[in-house]
């Protein structure tokens, strides 16, 4: 596992959320170990949506592992992931990011908690639907006559006085030493 992981009960939640949904034991392996066939992660998308993609390939060869991972992230997207989201088939195949598949995982987990038909076992905190914030006329004509700093620059900085100092000098460039 990668050691980026701030939290490591990341991955045990990750993996306990897995379990939950499909209802079937990972194994006692590393997660890279229990995930890097893409048989699990097939699963848990088949069970939050059984339709999403076929059965995985259960044959041991790489390239039907790759393809399982995959069809995982394929599914994923289908279900509203975004790109950002998730990681990439070697990052799980080979191991190199397993911090970026647990980030996936809990996203996914979010995710699935914003589905309204979703009564599933939870992952992570639930996100934010929005406030929706609604402004009288009065007080939108108050903010348009609001003086902003957004056009100040530097005026009141340290930095301002260098550039007063330059103010009017003009630099011939041909005669300056060096050049």
């Amino acid at each position: 596992m990668s050691a980026r992981i701030a939290d490591p009960n990341l991955e045990q939640e990750a993996r306990a959320w897995i379990e939950a949904v499909t209802g079937e034991p990972l194994g006692d392996g590393s997660f890279h170990e229990v995930l890097k066939s893409g048989v699990a992660l097939c699963n848990l998308v088949r069970a939050l949506q059984p339709d999403i993609i076929k059965a995985p390939s259960k044959l041991p060869a790489p390239f039907k592992q790759m393809e399982n991972i995959g069809f995982y992230l394929g599914a994923c997207a289908k279900l509203g992931q975004h790109a950002n989201d998730t990681f990439q088939t070697v990052d799980l195949f080979e191991g190199k990011d397993m911090y970026a598949v647990i980030r996936q995982l809990h996203s996914l987990g979010r995710l699935m908690q914003k589905k309204p038909d979703y009564t599933g076992p939870v992952l992570g905190v639930k996100e934010s639907q929005g406030y929706k914030r609604e402004f009288t006329e009065a007080q939108l004509m108050e903010a348009r006559a609001t003086t902003t700093f957004l056009g100040k620059g530097s005026a009141g900085t340290a930095g301002a006085a260098v550039s007063r100092l330059e103010q009017g000098k003009v630099i011939d460039r041909a005669n300056v030493p060096g050049n």
